[in-house]
C-alpha cells in the first residue's frame, strides 16, 4: 500500500483503502468544525473590532465583550458591529459576542483587554477576579 502525505495528514489512496481515506477526511473535517482556542476580547470599539476580525480567522473562537445588549444582538443578527467598522463581518462559528463577563471568559486561555484608558478602572470593577485565575492577560488598551 502506497501513502502520500498533504498537509501534515497520511492519505491512502482510495482505490487501496477507500475508508482509511474517508476516516481521515472525516478527521479533517471534524479538526476544521472546532476552533482549538477560546479567546476573550473585552470592548466594543474599533480597535476590539479589528483585534475580533483578525483573531477569528485563524483557528480560535473568539469570545467578545461587548456592554452593550443591543449591540451584541445586533452583532449576533446581521454578524457586524453596527457602529464601528461597519464593513468588517464575522462568522457566527467563530465569534460568540456577550454582554455578561462570566459568558466571555469562560474556558478561555487569553484576555485581551481592548478599552480606552479613562474607562479600564470601571471595566475591570465589573469583572469577577475569579474568572481571570489562570489566564494570559493582553493589554491592547489605548
Amino acid at each position: 500500500m502506497v501513502f502520500k502525505i498533504a498537509n501534515n495528514s497520511i492519505f491512502a489512496p482510495v482505490e487501496s483503502n477507500p475508508g482509511i481515506k474517508a476516516s481521515i477526511i472525516k478527521s479533517r473535517m471534524n479538526i476544521l468544525k472546532k476552533p482549538k482556542t477560546d479567546i476573550a476580547v473585552i470592548g466594543g470599539g474599533s480597535w476590539a473590532t479589528a483585534l475580533v476580525k483578525i483573531l477569528s480567522q485563524g483557528d480560535s473562537r473568539v469570545r467578545w465583550s461587548h456592554r452593550n445588549k443591543e449591540k451584541v444582538r445586533y452583532i449576533r443578527r446581521f454578524k457586524h458591529n453596527p457602529t464601528y467598522l461597519s464593513d468588517v463581518h464575522f462568522s457566527n462559528r467563530k465569534v460568540k459576542p456577550d454582554h455578561r463577563f462570566d459568558k466571555v471568559l469562560k474556558d478561555t486561555k487569553y484576555i485581551f483587554i481592548v478599552v480606552p484608558s479613562a474607562f479600564l478602572p470601571e471595566t475591570l470593577d465589573q469583572i469577577d477576579p475569579a474568572l481571570l485565575k489562570g489566564k494570559k492577560i493582553i493589554s491592547a488598551v489605548k
